[in-house]
């Protein structure tokens, strides 16, 4: 993999290789797919990514709509309690990524 598992951000710890995320020590429930996004997210902090990429890095060769991206990401912000529209943890520039 050559990336880093494990992310530690707010009360929040992420390890890849587990497939675990955690709050507080408590397992919080992401989906699988959902769970790959965050994680690809987390390798890929500190630059804007285009709904292309993501799309592609968590759905590659398969054909999905705008819209299960949208919805994965309202999972995300749901499960770090960020809010609908995100802010601390996941941000949105429109018309970028």
């Amino acid at each position: 993999m050559g990336q880093f598992s494990v992310f530690r951000f707010g009360d929040f710890v992420l390890d890849g290789t587990e497939r675990r995320l955690l709050r507080a020590g408590e397992d919080v429930y992401l989906p699988p797919k959902t769970f790959e996004l965050l994680l690809y997210l987390l390798q890929n902090r500190g630059r804007v990514l285009t709904k292309d990429e993501l799309l592609q890095a968590v759905w590659p060769e398969v054909n999905v709509v705008e819209n299960t991206l949208a919805q994965r990401i309202r999972e995300i912000r749901e499960a770090l309690g960020d809010g609908a529209v995100g802010g601390r943890f996941v941000k949105a520039i429109p018309k970028v990524g």
